[in-house]
């Protein structure tokens, strides 16, 4: 018979110690994996944050002052809210802040115009409240409709104030769009970009700074947005504007 010898306690005790070492070794692998891994995710993530950031910027800036005849810096112009004209673009109004305002591309022509109201075709949808823009080649102002009414056909727009302008065919109706693009901070109290246009909502908490200016060459308008990032550096988008 063959006498079979079985592993002492010594090379069991080895053994153990080897596949321990070889477990942490490959649990430090996968910690380490999983936390570049993580990182690449969170840089993508953020990548594509600002890519959407800077897309939303440009999109908005193309659309500034738009109406159908002309963009609103040439129009004789006025909002009697604050009692100023009419800007395609506002900046300063508040720190790290950038406003953009134009008419709804979803316009439609006022078939008959009066002081206090505004005769449209039926299909022409408003709600009591909301705010208009109306526009002429040569006017616009911003109104607030006081009440809706529909005969005959046709829609009757009531509006809260006298018009302040008197408006030559063809003369446009569509809803008045402003959007903000600003820095406040979020639930965690960092600083984050926020973008508003019925409310506000946080876009990404990548950028901390704002700053806009716009520059004027041959006629031509030039929109330049500066994003300060948390990781120091700066995003920078320019944009022609419409004239």
């Amino acid at each position: 018979m063959c006498k079979q010898n079985g592993l002492s306690l010594v090379e069991i005790m080895l053994s153990l110690f080897l596949g321990i070492l070889l477990l942490t070794a490959l649990a430090e692998h996968y910690l380490t994996a999983k936390s570049r891994y993580r990182h690449a995710y969170l840089l993508f993530e953020q990548g594509l944050e600002l890519e959407l950031v800077e897309d939303l910027i440009r999109n908005s800036a193309r659309r500034a002052g738009f109406t159908p005849c002309l963009n609103l810096n040439l129009l004789n112009s006025c909002d009697y809210r604050r009692k100023k004209p009419l800007r395609a673009i506002e900046i300063g109004v508040r720190p790290d802040a950038l406003s953009i305002q134009r008419m709804s591309e979803y316009f439609s022509l006022i078939s008959e115009v009066t002081p206090e109201m505004l005769i449209v075709p039926s299909g022409v949808h408003f709600t009591t409240g909301e705010w208009i823009v109306i526009a002429d080649c040569y006017h616009a102002e911003v109104q607030q409709v006081s009440y809706v009414r529909r005969n005959a056909g046709k829609t009757v727009l009531g509006l809260s104030k006298s018009l302040g302008f008197e408006y030559t065919a063809p003369v446009y109706l569509g809803e008045w769009i402003k959007e903000n693009f600003f820095i406040q901070k979020n639930h965690l109290g960092e600083k984050a970009l926020y973008y508003q246009r019925d409310h506000a909502e946080e876009l990404t908490p990548a950028v901390n700074k704002l700053s806009a200016q716009l520059q004027y060459n041959h006629g031509l308008s030039l929109l330049r947005v500066e994003l300060g990032l948390k990781n120091k550096d700066n995003l920078i988008i320019e944009t022609k504007i419409r004239s």
